[in-house]
């Protein structure tokens, strides 16, 4: 028979669990909710009206620089790096991970009406339609600009390490992959965020679209607002698994 201080421990646990899993899910189910809610605009749109949540979609094209990928040196207006490390285990491996950064730049959205200026600070960047990938044996020396990141990078150590045995010596770092994901100059944008009048540039409607305390998400993506949205409900899907599980597990505890 279950002992009353196990079915409290694994009911609390999994009550945490499956909290979690519905908070975070319930927060992509709300961006989801706001995209598909929010009609697509126009960029022309803001010539009479400023100020306001507003969903765009077109090219992202700069403003007046652009920057240059953490590990590729490619130019772009928006850009992720992920670190992801192998680790093994008893059952198998599996890629965590280790380090993350965005960077971005003040871009214009141009639609057929007009461009715009997005200032992305505070942005939830969600890339995926150009995405690299540098897989690094560990061990084994990094490719220069990688190399460069680590150094730059505390919170990333050097993988290149190997255990010195005599005339031999083993590699010691675990394998990586350093993932980048950009929006390139050109490439295809989406933006819901906040517009308010402001100094565009040359050309562009006097208007800033970014962060504001009236709009519920301030998102960037590149990909049209259907696929958008349709990727944010699955990704809220995916986080709710883990709770439906943690329930079905407490729900078995308290019948048996």
């Amino acid at each position: 028979m279950i002992s009353s201080p196990f079915v409290l421990l694994v009911i609390g646990l999994g009550g945490l669990v499956a909290l979690g899993s519905a908070l975070v899910a319930g927060r992509e189910f709300h961006t989801a909710y706001r995209v598909f809610s929010t009609p697509t605009g126009r960029v022309s749109n803001l010539l009479t009206d400023a100020e306001g949540v507003i969903e765009l979609h077109g090219t992202g094209r700069p403003a007046d620089r652009t920057l240059s990928g953490l590990v590729t040196g490619e130019a772009c207006l928006v850009c992720e790096t992920v670190v992801e490390e192998y680790e093994s285990g008893q059952y198998g491996g599996l890629w965590n991970e280790i380090d993350s950064a965005v960077q971005s730049v003040p871009f214009l959205l141009a639609d057929d009406s007009g461009s715009v200026l997005v200032g992305p600070r505070m942005a939830d960047v969600r890339l995926v339609a150009d995405t690299e990938r540098i897989e690094v044996d560990g061990g084994s020396t990094p490719p220069e600009r990688v190399q460069a990141y680590i150094e730059d990078n505390a919170g990333v150590s050097c993988e290149n390490s190997r255990l010195d045995l005599g005339p031999f010596s083993l590699p010691m770092g675990s394998d990586r992959r350093y993932i980048e994901r950009r929006l390139r100059p050109g490439g295809e944008a989406y933006v819901l965020g906040e517009a308010r009048s402001g100094p565009g540039r040359a050309g562009s409607v006097n208007a800033v679209v970014g962060y504001g305390t009236d709009a519920p998400v301030f998102l960037i993506a590149d990909r049209s607002p259907w696929a958008t949205g349709l990727r944010t409900l699955a990704r809220g899907g995916l986080y709710l698994v883990p709770g439906l599980l943690a329930g079905g597990v407490c729900l078995l505890v308290l019948v048996a």
